[in-house]
């Protein structure tokens, strides 16, 4: 018995020395493996949330970097003692690459620059329509470098751009981009593509990608309080002289088309909103256009996407392109005492609007395919169907068929909604809104 409470005694011992020594090699494993030796504190790092490029002479890039200021959290102000939420003075490096641009940072920069925190990236124009796949591998290749960044062409240099960026209401430049994204995602002003959908668009056969467009306005920046007034008596969507006075002397409407990576040419704001509709990524948007009762007035309109663009590709000679674009509409303004709540008057506008609609998408595939000879809706992709393999879409001349194809644009409009307020206005004479519009007018209104 004495001998079983031995052999008990030596067994609990022997697994409690078998404990101990996993315990013991854990701890030992734990202190090897895990270790700060190569932490970076923040206020060792510099956080760069935008980089401009822009050409310079002798096949070199002109890169600059717009630096943030990490915030001290539990004295709720930077180490350096300025505007947390200010960025530092943009600094431009001249190099060879981007690469070598990044190194060369660090010769006066007292940090050490870190590019987790990028959120944009500015293309000049001069560099754009070179060709930007060189400047783009670097930001493919380095592990820093996110495909979700903006990207986005400016007129003339992109680091003016930078240098005259003042925001209005965003005081941290790391959220500058998110919400111009947001803004295009919104109103359709910019297609707020990323680095991620270019390089796709780049990397598909027959496809050709798009960037938002940036500049500088010119008489904003000159007068930055507006106190000379607005200039010029026409409505512009072209970015860079939009019409109007004080406020952030750079602004973002309209789209850069590329041909491969090469810059062909722009759209403005107002065509930009026509191509998300007919891409399919706009959900709502406002638009404007002349009454059809009287040219010199408007008719307001949001626009609501019903269902995805359907595309018809008949794949004969000449290529045949049929485009159906569903659209719920709510009609917000009318100048004129027509009561387009009446069934007959709605239906009118639906057509006239209709009309009016696809004169302006067909142009616009026109302007693309013939005259940029891009494809970035892209008409190529929604052809890929018609083919049993790959191999054979990828063999298909798309870029000899599209610029030379018959395009149809059939946007299906369906006025819905009136706004808060059911009809036009009426003046204190007791002047009423005009009733049906006759047979007659409404005929030769809608004869083509």
């Amino acid at each position: 018995m004495t001998m079983g409470r031995n052999h008990a005694a030596r067994g609990r011992f022997a697994r409690l020395r078998r404990c101990a020594a996993t315990i013991c090699a854990v701890v030992s494993l734990s202190l090897l493996t895990a270790g700060c030796f190569d932490r970076q504190e923040l206020e060792q790092q510099a956080f760069v949330t935008s980089i401009a490029i822009d050409k310079a002479p002798d096949g070199m890039v002109d890169c600059t970097f717009r630096i943030a200021l990490p915030v001290n959290t539990a004295g709720g102000s930077s180490s350096t003692g300025k505007d947390p939420q200010a960025g530092t003075t943009p600094v431009t490096y001249r190099a060879r690459s981007i690469t070598e641009a990044m190194a060369l940072a660090n010769t006066s920069v007292e940090r050490v620059l870190t590019f987790t925190h990028l959120t944009s990236v500015l293309i000049g124009e001069d560099l754009a329509r070179e060709g930007i796949s060189q400047q783009l591998q670097p930001l493919v290749r380095y592990r820093e470098f996110r495909r979700t960044v903006m990207l986005a062409i400016a007129k003339g240099k992109a680091r003016d751009f930078l240098l005259s960026d003042q925001p209005m209401l965003e005081r941290s430049p790391a959220r500058m981009a998110d919400a111009l994204v947001q803004v295009g995602d919104s109103s359709g002003l910019i297609p707020g593509d990323r680095l991620h959908d270019f390089l796709t668009a780049l990397e598909n056969p027959h496809e050709d990608p798009v960037a938002s467009l940036v500049a500088v306005n010119a008489a904003v920046q000159q007068d930055p309080q507006g106190k000379s007034g607005i200039q010029g008596d026409n409505v512009s969507y072209d970015a860079g002289s939009i019409r109007r006075a004080g406020g952030n002397p750079v602004e973002w409407a309209g789209t850069a088309v590329f041909q491969g990576d090469k810059l062909v040419g722009y759209l403005n704001a107002r065509e930009t909103i026509l191509l998300q509709l007919l891409r399919g990524r706009l959900r709502r948007t406002k638009l404007e256009f002349p009454d059809p009762q009287d040219p010199t007035k408007t008719v307001g309109l949001i626009l609501r996407r019903e269902r995805s663009p359907q595309y018809d590709i008949r794949l004969s000679d000449p290529l045949r392109v049929t485009v159906r674009v569903p659209l719920d509409v709510d009609l917000t303004s009318t100048e004129v005492k027509t009561d387009y709540t009446l069934p007959g008057n709605r239906e009118y506008l639906e057509r006239q609007l209709t009309h009016m609609m696809e004169q302006e998408m067909e142009a616009l595939l026109i302007k693309l395919e013939r005259q940029y000879r891009a494809d970035v809706v892209p008409i190529s992709r929604q052809g890929r169907p018609k083919f049993a393999t790959y191999q054979q879409f990828a063999a298909y001349r798309w870029e000899e068929k599209l610029p030379d194809a018959q395009y149809q644009v059939q946007p299906d409009l369906h006025i819905r909604r009136f706004g808060v307020q059911f009809g036009p206005v009426q003046n204190r004479a007791g002047n009423l809104p005009a009733g049906n519009i006759s047979a007659e007018s409404s005929g030769n209104a809608v004869q083509r």
